[in-house]
């Protein structure tokens, strides 16, 4: 597959060389996470949920993603954050029009709706998805590889250094790879963080797990701990419900 290979370059360009009568266990993490974003990048249809759990000092947010999706151009995403304000965002795709929150700074009705094709050209999903994409409640690193768009891989692939496999276990009841590695908010500076991946033998991701570090001069140390932990079940050629893809206007 054109983009595993992609990927894997890419990966294997940010960390260190190893002599070559060594093992490189950085090529087998990069290898693992390579065959993940290729396995989502090729799907034709993907149904499934991901749900967040994010805690921060004493707070903890909870959120749940409910994705499907049929390529080219069909897809449902709804987000909902489980605080007071309960902010919630919705993407619908029929293949024609499509329909999505509208952003904050943009006049008019709380929904915007389009054409799917426009100028003669007909958009897909990953389009879809990079137009609707600054409203999401949750844009995490999982949801961008269940979408698959390049210039997303890239930008979250630019952030993850030092990759080694840490353990196989269990998760859920499925055996998994769990790759782990530095984090860096901004591609190239100093690590803010770490994140783990767990993944299964056919690439299907089931978690991914990220801890930050994070300036707030408010605190007593200046600094915040994040901890957030996005548990996925999205299933390749899953069964999708036609009903979620009429689109309200």
């Amino acid at each position: 597959m054109i983009v595993s290979l992609l990927v894997l370059t890419s990966l294997l360009q940010q960390q260190p060389a190893a002599p070559v009568t060594q093992a490189t266990p950085a090529k087998e993490a990069a290898a693992v996470i390579s065959k993940t974003l290729a396995r989502y990048f090729d799907a034709e249809r993907v149904v499934g949920r991901i749900k967040l759990t994010q805690t921060a000092g004493s707070v903890t947010v909870m959120g749940e993603t409910q994705l499907q999706y049929e390529r080219p151009s069909k897809i449902y995403l709804s987000q909902v954050l489980q605080t007071s304000e309960r902010p919630t965002f919705l993407l619908v795709s029929d293949g024609k029009i499509f329909s999505y929150n509208k952003p904050a700074n943009v006049l008019g009705r709380d929904r915007l709706v389009e054409y799917v094709t426009q100028n003669g050209r007909s958009q897909s999903i990953k389009d879809i998805y990079l137009v609707a994409g600054p409203t999401l409640v949750d844009r995490s690193p999982v949801l961008d590889i269940a979408i698959g768009r390049r210039e997303d891989l890239q930008e979250i692939t630019r952030r993850w250094r030092n990759l080694r496999i840490k353990e196989r276990l269990k998760v859920r009841d499925a055996q998994v790879t769990v790759v782990e590695g530095d984090f860096h908010s901004i591609p190239g500076s100093a690590a803010t963080g770490s994140f783990e991946l767990a993944v299964t033998e056919e690439g299907d991701l089931v978690r991914y797990v990220q801890k930050e570090r994070i300036s707030v001069p408010q605190t007593s140390t200046g600094i915040l701990e994040v901890l957030s932990i996005w548990d996925a079940d999205l299933k390749h050629g899953g069964e999708a419900k036609p009903e979620l893809y009429r689109v309200p206007r």
